[in-house]
């Protein structure tokens, strides 16, 4: 199904456009999306990737931090391909930090005399469908029809269930621009795709700043999360887990040889998402995966992601 959209979106891509390629920092190397970088670099097409929801990162949105973030992004996106360092851009559709530079950018791409397509794929929820908006927003388009951006009606997409555009669709820009909104490219690594709920999604996706909670974790105790992830502490001395999802993620600490009766009684009533106990049964049993972290005392070295909902530092 993922192959399939991603050779439908580029069969579509017109000669000599330009590509945005929207990717959400919450889940980067999910949302990264390969084969459709290798078909565009192969079509000679420029690409600028857009790390969006940059408002959702814990702790202040200082300069100097954004720019290791930066940093790091580059460094991650050099291991998938290589990339060119000023065209990665950080942004936040939510607020329209990161605009003017990826207007700048846009300057550079593009030639008034020259009038290109412009198309912005990415995964699905990585709030492609948003930014546009906000993009059409911030050049002052007049036929989007009214955004409410608190409510994330109109524009593009008249849903506020992530995962909705279902066909490009074309904006005409000024001196013959286009813009192209394209559908979101599923990925089988992401849990959000095992959630077919509206109040699940919205529940897992990060809309808003993650605030980390530290849970204390030793041999014997386990973190759950809502109730399609666990994270048993098989051995080692005293651990700090300390989590970033979205605050709708039930997230509770009890003890290892406890955690299967309470989820046969409160899976879907307590532990959300998801939010009923028929969607818990369409999860199937979960998958064991053994990981081996390390940590100090002053730091987290590792983090355990689970794809599309956030992830744990250990320390």
């Amino acid at each position: 199904h993922e192959a399939e959209i991603v050779e439908k979106i580029v069969r579509r891509l017109r000669r000599e456009s330009l590509i945005l390629m929207v990717i959400d920092i919450m889940d980067f190397e999910s949302s990264l999306v390969p084969e459709l970088f290798d078909a565009c670099r192969n079509r000679q097409l420029p690409i600028i990737f857009v790390i969006n929801k940059v408002d959702c990162l814990p702790g202040s949105a200082q300069q100097e931090k954004l720019e290791r973030i930066k940093v790091w992004v580059r460094r991650m996106s050099r291991q998938v391909r290589n990339v060119h360092a000023s065209d990665v851009v950080l942004v936040s559709a939510k607020n329209a930090y990161g605009f003017a530079q990826l207007e700048q950018r846009l300057r550079h791409h593009l030639e008034p005399q020259d009038p290109k397509w412009i198309y912005v794929v990415g995964r699905v929820n990585s709030g492609k469908s948003t930014f546009v908006n906000r993009f059409l927003w911030y050049i002052g388009h007049k036929h989007q029809g009214t955004v409410h951006h608190k409510r994330t009606v109109g524009g593009v997409t008249r849903s506020p269930v992530p995962g909705t555009t279902l066909h490009l669709v074309s904006f005409g820009l000024p001196k013959g621009f286009r813009l192209v909104d394209t559908p979101g490219i599923p990925s089988s690594n992401q849990l959000t795709g095992l959630l077919s709920d509206g109040i699940d999604l919205y529940a897992t996706v990060p809309r808003k700043k993650l605030n980390p909670i530290s849970y204390v974790l030793h041999t014997g105790r386990s973190l759950l999360l809502g109730a399609f992830a666990r994270i048993d502490q098989v051995k080692g001395g005293i651990t700090f887990m300390t989590s970033f999802f979205s605050v709708d993620v039930t997230l509770h600490v009890c003890r290892t040889n406890r955690v299967e009766g309470l989820m046969q009684r409160k899976a879907g009533t307590f532990f959300f998402p998801p939010h009923n106990e028929e969607d818990v049964s369409k999860l199937g049993p979960l998958v064991r995966h053994r990981v081996e972290v390390f940590g100090s005392s002053d730091r987290a070295w590792d983090d355990i992601v689970i794809a599309g909902i956030g992830w744990g530092a250990v320390s």
